[in-house]
């Protein structure tokens, strides 16, 4: 029975070495995988701050215009 004990434990110090390298790939795909979601994340972060910017520029310009109508509109009364 000695002997069987022995073989068992052979064979799972011949399979450590595989069950580390297939967990070690496992955990660098999934590493890679949430790399890319963090990448695609970020990306569409940027997109959004970019737009963010531009509908602020266009508020501001709309504002800046609404300002002038209305001065234009208070000078139209004042005359009359």
């Amino acid at each position: 029975m000695d002997w069987l004990h022995k073989t068992k434990h052979k064979d799972e110090e011949n399979s450590y070495p595989e069950k580390k390298i297939e967990d070690s790939d496992s955990l660098q795909n999934k590493i890679n995988a949430q790399q890319e979601h963090l990448d695609s994340i970020s990306k569409k972060l940027e997109i959004v701050k970019e737009e963010y910017g531009e509908v602020i520029s266009d508020l501001m310009s709309v504002k800046k215009e609404l300002i002038e109508k209305k001065k234009e509109l208070e000078n139209l009364k004042s005359k009359d």
